[in-house]
């Protein structure tokens, strides 16, 4: 079986569904497919308005992927905060993140390609839950964590799949490009 193919057995069993625009128009050129719980910080209810920004500021981002918008993205070694998605630092994990930063706080969705332009969303994180509440920094264990998650829904997801691997932006995403 393809990797399609357990996407849509996925879908069909509820433990995915695919993102689409909310208004419809121009056809998708990429696919996203989340987890409901993903979805669901999507769409909503919020418990507040700043949490509704949010999400609309995440949709509004998703959208553009979908549609086939230049995206500039970020591969190791590069630091560069200029990007709105991103692999993480160890490549060799394959997890990458939607990086949504304003309104401030931010939010990070978290997943792994299945394919050139099919992404599937695994964790949504706002981003001051990355912070330890002592301190008030960032704790790379929380950034672990959310790194095992991802890797573990997709791994319930896919048992037989590892994520698609690439060496270069463009492997990932048609009409990329790093930051200058």
């Amino acid at each position: 079986m393809s990797i399609q193919a357990e996407i849509a057995s996925r879908v069909a069993e509820g433990r995915l569904r695919a993102l689409g625009q909310a208004m419809p128009g121009a056809p998708d050129k990429r696919r996203i497919f989340a987890v409901p719980n993903v979805i669901e910080m999507l769409d909503g209810p919020w418990p507040t308005s700043h949490f509704g920004r949010r999400a609309g500021a995440a949709r509004a981002l998703l959208e553009s992927f979908l549609r086939g918008d230049e995206i500039v993205g970020r591969m190791p070694p590069s630091k560069d905060v200029h990007t709105v998605i991103a692999l993480l630092d160890q490549a060799i994990e394959n997890v990458w993140e939607f990086r949504i930063g304003n309104p401030r706080p931010g939010v990070r969705i978290l997943g792994r390609f299945a394919e050139q332009d099919t992404f599937v969303a695994t964790n949504w994180v706002n981003r001051e839950d990355f912070r330890d509440p002592t301190t008030g920094q960032d704790d790379s264990r929380r950034w672990r964590d959310e790194v095992v998650r991802c890797k573990t829904v997709w791994n319930h997801l896919f048992p037989s799949y590892k994520p698609f691997a690439g060496s270069t932006l463009h492997d990932f995403i048609s009409n990329a490009r790093l930051p200058v």
